[in-house]
């Protein structure tokens, strides 16, 4: 079954088979969900533009990119998420590149937990709760052979945790290409992965947090994507030492 959504102006076909799909299309359509990627999407992605969508999930983001760029490469390894994805894509002829991967900094396979089940959007390579498969995994050298010469590179990270291990990588990255990124930071998750103490998960937790944002803020601005304003590490340390859970949040770089 097909439902045919409205972004940015340009009418989507997409497919409404798994449960909950069409409420959550509906939901998009009204507004109601990312407005701040789809803002990002808006004021960074043009016709010169190469859009990585790193964790595109069933593809809400790279089908609002699609209208806009170059051409978008969408990664997605939960192969029931992945699915979804391609049958969108190919519903709409459009410009993406769908990879069934996962991003990493190694060869090989990555191993995929799905507390909640396949097919949703939380399934993570950091927190080892729920079931876990080995999926296909690309580097970022391998985005950089799709980024053909004189296009720019725009890219969103949205990959429950797993920014904390190649956090170094994608800012090598993102610096080396003069890349705007939209990331999701996952501090809950990155806390549940902990297997120390209490207090020693949320310390270890902030300064993972800390450390990451601050290297990337070494090469332009870092601000909360909803705020627009540079997160101090006074919000940083409330936000994730002072919560039961930690607040996952999304950030916005533009290199300097």
């Amino acid at each position: 079954m097909m439902y045919t959504v409205t972004l940015g102006g340009h009418q989507y076909q997409v497919s409404i088979a798994h449960d909950g799909r069409e409420a959550f299309w509906q939901k998009l359509g009204d507004g109601g969900w990312e407005d701040e990627t789809l803002r990002f999407v808006a004021t960074h992605v043009d016709a010169d533009t190469v859009f990585f969508d790193i964790g595109a999930w069933i593809g809400p983001i790279s089908l609002a990119a699609a209208a806009r760029a170059r051409s978008v490469v969408a990664l997605e390894p939960d192969p029931i998420a992945f699915a979804e994805l391609k049958e969108n894509v190919t519903s709409n002829g459009l410009q993406i590149e769908a990879l069934n991967a996962a991003i990493s900094t190694r060869a090989g396979p990555l191993t995929l937990f799905a507390k909640t089940g396949l097919g949703d959007s939380m399934t993570s390579a950091l927190d080892g709760a729920g079931d876990g498969i080995d999926v296909d995994t690309v580097s970022f050298a391998d985005l950089t052979a799709r980024l053909p010469k004189g296009a720019r590179a725009v890219v969103k990270v949205d990959i429950e945790g797993y920014e904390y291990r190649i956090g170094d990588a994608l800012i090598d990255f993102v610096v080396g290409h003069r890349a705007p990124l939209h990331l999701s930071v996952h501090p809950a998750i990155m806390l549940a992965a902990e297997r120390s103490n209490f207090v020693s998960a949320r310390f270890a937790t902030y300064r993972a947090t800390r450390t990451l944002l601050s290297r990337l803020a070494e090469h332009g601005t870092v601000t909360h994507d909803r705020t627009g304003a540079v997160l101090t590490d006074r919000q940083l340390f409330k936000t994730i030492a002072l919560h039961r859970i930690p607040k996952n949040f999304s950030v916005v770089f533009v290199p300097g």
